[in-house]
């Protein structure tokens, strides 16, 4: 028997004489497990078994990091594919030529009336919609089930929306 020192504890740790190099021996005293690795002079070396979560956590793999930075990548990409849109536009477009159109009336109009369109659509749909969802979610009446289901099971893009705003969980109940 060879005596070996656990790396963890410093406890006494007796590997045999005829262990192979891969095999796995544990600590007496914390109960971590050691693989017997052999150098060329054939003197035991004793190496930590890692778990998957110990390997995970060693390498620095977290998924949500991962997606962060996917999302970051992409969103970077996005940054300079625009760019470089933006900069070609300006080199093969004559300045004057896109500023005259850009502040002409009838670009100046357009911008405007999106504006103004896109303003009165979401305080409309803001004063609809908020007074209707107190209701249903707090007031009980006949065809209220209905009423949620109908609009819980519309298209799968809408299901997402309300899902992801947090909707449905508050009207399924």
């Amino acid at each position: 028997m060879v005596n070996s020192k656990c790396p963890e504890c410093d406890g006494d740790i007796d590997v045999p004489d005829d262990a192979l190099d891969g095999e796995i021996v544990s600590c007496p005293d914390c109960g971590e497990e050691f693989e017997v690795s052999l150098n060329e002079e054939k003197k035991i070396i004793l190496k930590k078994i890692l778990r998957l979560a110990e390997k995970v956590e060693r390498r620095n793999i977290n998924p949500i990091m991962n997606f962060k930075n996917f999302t970051i990548a992409s969103a970077f990409f996005i940054f300079v594919f625009y760019g470089g849109l933006i900069a070609s536009l300006a080199y093969f477009m004559d300045g004057r030529i896109l500023l005259e159109t850009l502040f002409s009336g009838r670009t100046l109009f357009s911008i405007r009336l999106s504006i103004v369109a896109a303003t009165l659509a979401s305080i409309l749909a803001l004063v609809i919609a908020v007074p209707a969802a107190f209701a249903l979610s707090r007031n009980s009446f006949p065809g209220r089930s209905c009423l949620i289901r109908g609009f819980m099971t519309k298209t799968s893009r809408e299901k997402s929306v309300m899902t992801a705003m947090g909707m449905k969980p508050k009207f399924m109940r």
